[in-house]
């Protein structure tokens, strides 16, 4: 078995571990503040007992969220017997797919994470973002329809990748951010079996008054596509 922790894994500002062992097919992570697993790494051969050795790697690809270095040195390769594998990989949440890019703000780019599965009935799901102006407010735009090429659709020199015209469901959540630049918008999904399945897209918009990133000061972060799971 191998343990690897000491990192915020799911933007939640508490420290997760990361679990990988012989055997298995998956690679999980557990919260550091509930103890229950946040979500697995799966294989992408079945048969191979992965993942041996796993690591917290910090940000490898440079999206601002924590990846992990996952690896086997036993596993076959194109047929050739014990040639070993390795594969970095982000952390994110199962259901939490990242997409478009921030209109950086004067703290830099602002991705959307996750703090925990967004799943039937969980009261204390949350979105996250890094890079938020400190102790402010950021509005985060959540609709049932995304625009993948991205549009500045009310001309305030940013780019929204969550559709607003012709969106059956439209919110606007409160996103608070603390001394340090992390926000976190509550976002509870009720009881209801019926949303299972069904996707989301999440977008952030901040303001900066120290600073002007854009024409009117404004900043968006990346948006990130929330399958509800069951």
């Amino acid at each position: 078995m191998s343990v690897s922790g000491g990192r915020d894994l799911n933007m939640d500002g508490i420290p997760d571990v990361l679990i990988g062992g012989r055997g298995t097919t998956a690679a999980w992570i557990f919260s550091g503040a509930d103890k229950l697993p946040i979500t697995q790494i799966a294989s992408s051969t079945p048969t191979m007992s992965f993942w041996r050795m796993a690591a917290i790697a910090g940000d490898v690809d440079g999206d601002g969220f924590p990846d992990a270095i996952l690896g086997d040195p036993s596993a076959s390769v194109g047929g050739e017997a014990n040639v070993g594998i390795v594969r970095v990989t982000r952390l994110l949440p199962a259901g939490i797919a990242l997409y478009g890019a921030s209109t950086a703000g004067c703290a830099g780019p602002q991705i959307l994470g996750a703090g925990n599965t967004p799943r039937v009935d969980n009261p204390n799901f949350t979105i996250t973002m890094n890079h938020a102006p400190a102790s402010a407010l950021s509005l985060l735009l959540v609709t049932d329809i995304p625009d993948m090429a991205g549009s500045d659709l009310f001309q305030l020199g940013v780019q929204l990748f969550v559709g607003i015209a012709g969106a059956s469901e439209f919110y606007g959540l409160d996103m608070p951010s603390g001394a340090g630049g992390f926000g976190v918008a509550a976002a509870p999904i009720p009881n209801n079996p019926g949303l299972a399945g069904r996707t989301f897209y999440a977008q952030a918009l901040s303001a900066w008054g120290g600073c002007q990133p854009t024409t009117f000061g404004l900043s968006a972060s990346s948006a990130v596509a929330i399958t509800v799971q069951p």
